[in-house]
C-alpha cells in the first residue's frame, strides 16, 4: 500500500493520512550568494503539517480506487495502521520519503533524501556588455540603456557645479589681495 501512496505523492505533491496529518512537496527560493559567485537553485523539500486535507484525501482515494481496486474499506484499514504504528513504536519510516515520529502528541518528519545531489549549486560571472541595448524600468518609465547612460551622464556634469564657483572665488580672492597688498602698500 505504501507503493501506492509513493506512486501518488510524486504526481500529486501532496498526500494527506487522517489522524497523522499532510506531506507536502515545495520548492525553497533559489538563493544567489555574489561573495562565492554562486547561484543555489530551489530544492523541494518535504513539508509535514498536522492539519489532515480532506481534498487530498479524497484523491488518493479515489487514485487508489481507479488504479488499483482498492476499496474505501482497505484504505481505512490502511490508514489506521499508520496512526496505530505511530502510536505504539512512535516511528514510522516511509522507505523513499523520511521518517515520521511521535513525540507526546506532536507528530513531526524527517526527509531521508538531500535534495542537493540532485540540484546542485551553479557557479556564475557577471557579464556586462557596453554595447547590449535592453529595457530599464525606472519608477514608473520604461527606457532603454542608451536613454539612461545620456541621463545619467547629464547627471555627472551637474555634480560639479560648485567646482567652478570655488575657483573663480579663488580668483577673485587672490585679485583682491594682489589689489590690497601692492597697490594699496605703495
Amino acid at each position: 500500500m505504501f507503493k501506492i501512496l509513493l506512486e501518488f505523492f510524486s504526481v500529486n505533491k501532496k498526500i494527506s493520512v487522517p489522524e497523522v496529518g499532510t506531506l507536502s512537496i515545495e520548492n525553497t527560493a533559489a538563493e544567489d550568494n555574489f561573495g562565492n559567485k554562486t547561484i543555489i537553485p530551489a530544492k523541494p523539500v518535504i513539508n509535514f503539517y498536522a492539519k489532515e486535507d480532506s481534498i487530498a484525501t479524497t484523491l488518493f482515494e479515489k487514485f487508489a480506487q481507479n488504479n488499483y481496486n482498492k476499496s474505501i474499506e482497505e484504505l481505512t484499514k490502511f490508514y489506521k495502521a499508520i496512526a496505530y504504528t505511530l502510536q505504539k513504536e512512535k516511528q514510522l519510516n516511509i522507505d523513499g520519503l523520511g521518517i515520521l515520529t511521535k513525540e507526546e502528541d506532536k507528530i513531526s518528519f524527517r526527509q531521508s533524501f538531500s535534495a542537493e545531489q540532485y540540484f546542485p549549486s551553479i557557479s556564475v560571472e557577471k557579464v556586462i556588455r557596453q554595447d547590449a541595448e535592453h529595457t530599464l524600468t525606472v519608477g514608473e518609465h520604461q527606457k532603454t540603456s542608451s536613454q539612461m547612460r545620456e541621463v545619467l551622464a547629464k547627471n555627472e556634469s551637474k555634480k560639479y557645479w560648485w567646482v567652478y564657483v570655488l575657483i573663480a572665488l579663488l580668483i577673485c580672492g587672490a585679485g583682491y589681495f594682489f589689489y590690497k597688498f601692492y597697490f594699496l602698500s605703495n
